[in-house]
């Protein structure tokens, strides 16, 4: 962020903001996973639903990166603090 500091295109994002929405996402991530955890017996049992939660919920990053323009990408919980 130091040298895009230095160019005049890029601007610096709010950094409580910005912390803010990472500590956000971390809770969100946190809970999900514990709440998915305690249904399986081990850990590999639970690796492959998690993966699949987690690609659902990065979803709106196809969005943002502008591969698909629809307003249903940002429902998505995640797409908030992805912005």
């Amino acid at each position: 962020m130091l040298i895009f500091s230095f160019s005049s295109s890029v601007t610096i994002p709010n950094i409580p903001t910005y912390l803010l929405g990472i500590i956000i996402m971390s809770i969100v991530y946190a809970l999900v996973g514990i709440i998915l955890i305690v249904r399986f017996k081990s850990i590999l049992e639970f690796v492959i639903p998690t993966s699949a939660v987690a690609m659902a919920l990065q979803v709106s990053a196809l969005h943002f990166l502008g591969w698909v323009k629809h307003w249903t990408f940002l429902i998505i919980p995640t797409s908030a603090p992805a912005r």
